[in-house]
């Protein structure tokens, strides 16, 4: 059953999210190689801190610089790769030209340009090269996911005006089918809800991005008021969950935003109003694979966030 409200959905938050802290798996008493390298095989496989620290550095990177998750890439060939450093002129080509491995690319590119300008060309340039090399798969995973049974002709719109670059008929479908997934999750028909919904909770519940973050994160939050800390220890934070879930409310809250005017020079950073509304400065590659990416994460953290709206009645924790 659907939260009744907002406000009885911001109430509910904090422990919904500590029940899905409880759901995580936690440090075996034996070494294991396996590792969780998506949030629902994090309900069954621990991840160690060292690499949840640097799959959130990578985050908070691509937060800083106006990029969601890529939640759709192998982080275990990502994490591997990252072992090699220094990378020589050839790993580092071969792996751009995969483009399996290669989220070290726009942290390398940040470290070598000068300016916030030149770096944040560059990290737009390495990701929607990025979300092109994986694209073909991308595409296939959203039609094959259950939730979009019989909705394949959507899936293709999508896909195709992505491909012939007809941004203005790709993002707005892309919009609606976000609108989709969040009912679902909320379990209504009600066409009122949407992420909206989820981003007013996040927000009047004063729950923000940094107070989900794990590893390194729980740190940063620690001389923060005693009421606002969700998760005082390592041995409780939301592991890999964490990251996909932190970038998930960071966009949310940015995306779902208020817009207030189609004044180009007065335009808040993507947003859904002004898409909807036809400020046409927002019909662009960066755009699309922004929000493209955005849907993509948001429907790999489906028993995530069905836990995070719903608690216990979700996932009912086993004995």
């Amino acid at each position: 059953m659907a939260p009744q409200s907002v406000a009885d959905l911001a109430s509910a938050l904090p422990n919904n999210l500590r029940y899905l802290s409880a759901l995580v798996a936690r440090k075996p008493d034996e070494f294991t190689a396996e590792w969780a390298a998506t949030p629902d095989e994090a309900f069954s496989l621990y991840t160690r801190t060292s690499t949840v620290n640097l799959i959130l550095s990578w985050n908070n990177f691509l937060a800083e610089q106006g990029w969601p998750f890529p939640a759709y890439l192998n982080h275990r060939d990502e994490v591997d790769v990252s072992k090699s450093w220094p990378l020589t002129r050839w790993k580092l080509l071969r792996s751009i030209i995969t483009g399996k491995r290669i989220l070290q690319t726009p942290l390398l590119a940040f470290a070598l340009k000068p300016t916030p300008a030149e770096r944040e060309q560059s990290t737009s340039n390495a990701m929607t090269f990025l979300f092109w090399r994986h694209s073909k798969r991308i595409f296939q995973y959203w039609r094959r996911h259950h939730l979009l049974k019989n909705k394949e002709t959507i899936v293709d719109s999508i896909s195709c005006t992505y491909k012939k670059r007809l941004f203005a008929a790709c993002m707005p479908t892309v919009l609606g089918l976000l609108d989709f997934i969040l009912r679902n999750y909320f379990q209504t028909e009600r066409l009122n809800v949407s992420i909206q919904t989820l981003r007013n909770a996040f927000e009047k519940a004063c729950i923000l991005p940094k107070h989900l973050k794990s590893g390194s994160g729980i740190w940063d939050v620690k001389n923060e008021p005693e009421n606002t800390i969700l998760f005082p220890s390592l041995e409780q934070d939301l592991r890999l969950p964490g990251v996909f879930l932190s970038s998930f409310v960071e966009f949310g809250s940015s995306y779902y935003g208020w817009y207030a005017t189609a004044d180009p020079s007065r335009q808040a950073p993507l947003n859904r109003h002004a898409i909807m509304h036809c400020a046409s400065n927002y019909w662009s590659l960066n755009n699309a694979v922004k929000l493209l990416s955005f849907f993509d994460l948001t429907l790999r953290l489906e028993r995530v966030l069905k836990i995070v709206i719903h608690g216990p009645a979700a996932y009912p924790q086993t004995a």
